[in-house]
């Protein structure tokens, strides 16, 4: 191998460890800490409907017995404004397990799918001025689509997660504009973003259904509804979402739950009703 050769295979070694050392991986982009709260907007500018926004809460985190899977428990409500004054509010409240894999492979950008399309990206990295973080911003233009090409914008926020995007079809946003953003964001004492807060009373509808005593709970734990409920499902999950419980009440108002059986630890409670859909945490000690 001839000097100049080398000199260009070593070029090269550099030119490529340095794209990669200008990225995140899972585990980077979705590091979250317990009580860490994200506030999300989804708008699409080509409909004449308002916005929703979606807080997740995160309420436990557990790994996998290799470390490879993460796996997080978050308190999740969605909120979609009236459209109209004629109209009325949407909104959901549900405890759910989010799961990320792969924690050492670099994170995954969005893509929006256009066919018989590729994508050449743009990458640029960042500090954000608030939290000190790392923000991997990607912006691919499909070049050599047989149609008009499409334009995204994707955007990995180390600790805080993402894909965050805003997508164009065509790349004009005056055929309409899909956006994912994250505008609140809370890890421990530092608070970036602006708070959005949700009406009183959708925060009241969801305290103020059923309440779940004692929690924490040796044994047994006792549930109580507003009403009485025709059909009432139950299912009790350990934190990495497998089935620990199943059962199906009728005409009940009160509810008293045997867990006995169950190890000391941290489950999840679905209930379901015909107008509750919700999930709470619970401790056995």
């Amino acid at each position: 191998m001839t000097k100049s050769r080398t000199i260009l295979l070593i070029f090269i070694v550099l030119f490529c460890n340095s794209l990669y050392s200008q990225s995140l991986t899972n585990r980077q982009v979705y590091d979250y800490s317990l009580d860490d709260v994200f506030i999300k907007k989804w708008d699409y500018t080509g409909v004449p409907n308002p916005p929703t926004y979606t807080k997740d809460s995160i309420l436990s985190k557990h790994y996998s017995s290799n470390l490879d899977t993460l796996f997080y428990g978050m308190f999740r409500t969605s909120y979609t404004p009236p459209s109209g004054p004629n109209s009325s509010a949407t909104h959901s409240s549900d405890t759910i397990i989010e799961h990320y894999f792969n924690l050492d492979s670099l994170a995954i950008h969005y893509r929006g799918i256009v066919p018989f399309c590729d994508s050449l990206p743009s990458d640029t990295f960042y500090l954000d001025n608030c939290n000190n973080k790392n923000i991997w911003k990607r912006s691919p233009k499909n070049s050599w689509c047989i149609y008009e090409s499409d334009y995204v914008i994707s955007t990995l926020i180390e600790g805080s997660g993402g894909p965050y995007y805003s997508y164009s079809a065509g790349g004009d946003p005056n055929r309409g504009t899909e956006t994912y953003e994250l505008i609140y964001s809370k890890k421990g004492n530092v608070i970036c973003g602006n708070y959005y807060d949700f009406p009183v009373s959708l925060k009241e509808l969801i305290k103020n259904k059923f309440t779940i005593s004692p929690n924490p709970t040796t044994d047994m734990l006792k549930i109580s509804f507003e009403e009485i409920h025709k059909t009432l499902n139950i299912i009790v999950n350990d934190i990495n979402g497998k089935k620990m419980m199943s059962q199906t009440f009728k005409n009940k108002k009160t509810i008293n739950l045997n867990l006995i059986n169950l190890i000391n630890g941290v489950y999840f409670i679905h209930l379901k009703t015909e107008n509750i859909s919700s999930t709470t945490k619970i401790i056995k000690q």
